[in-house]
């Protein structure tokens, strides 16, 4: 009989701990079903508003590469800071989603309140900036001001927004 075969040597896989980045981030293989998705975007002041109306909407497409991407719809309200507020809001929610894609997959709930939290002090920072006089009262942004005969009045400044996101994740999670 022969001699023994030597052992062979192995090298461990060493694997780096995943990031919580998104665009510029390798990302894992799709899953099954393997979607990929494509978006298409059209705003309309809607109703029976005048002809010329403001569109206070907007929405953006965060594409980290085919089978992982993210939509989002934005509908601004009130005449004076909707379309602030909706774009402002836009642009925090698609920051934060870039930089954290990767925590979609284990903590979506955490990681979807924790963009709407920065959406939500994002867009009260800008409504605060539109005029010296605006101020924060109770988290509100308000206008303060005296009336003729010296009655300090107070009025809660309007602008808002409602936000719909969808993510796919790895080809099969929305």
């Amino acid at each position: 009989p022969g001699m023994p075969a030597a052992p062979q040597r192995q090298q461990a896989q060493v694997q780096s701990p995943p990031s919580s980045g998104g665009v510029g981030t390798k990302q894992p293989p799709p899953r099954e079903p393997r979607l990929t998705a494509a978006h298409l975007g059209y705003t309309h002041p809607g109703g029976s508003k005048p002809r010329g109306a403001k569109n206070q909407d907007t929405y953006f497409d965060l594409e980290i590469d085919e089978h992982n991407r993210v939509f989002g719809v934005l509908d601004g309200h009130g005449s004076e800071n909707g379309t602030l507020v909706a774009q402002t809001a836009a642009d925090a929610i698609r920051a934060h989603l870039a930089e954290h894609f990767n925590a979609l997959r284990t903590a979506p709930d955490a990681t979807f309140a924790a963009a709407f939290r920065a959406a939500h002090e994002a867009a009260r920072e800008a409504v605060l900036g539109v005029e010296a006089g605006f101020k924060l009262v109770n988290g509100v942004v308000v206008e303060e001001w005296e009336d003729e005969d010296g009655t300090l009045r107070c009025e809660a400044i309007d602008g808002g927004t409602t936000v719909t996101v969808v993510a796919l994740v790895d080809g099969a999670t929305l």
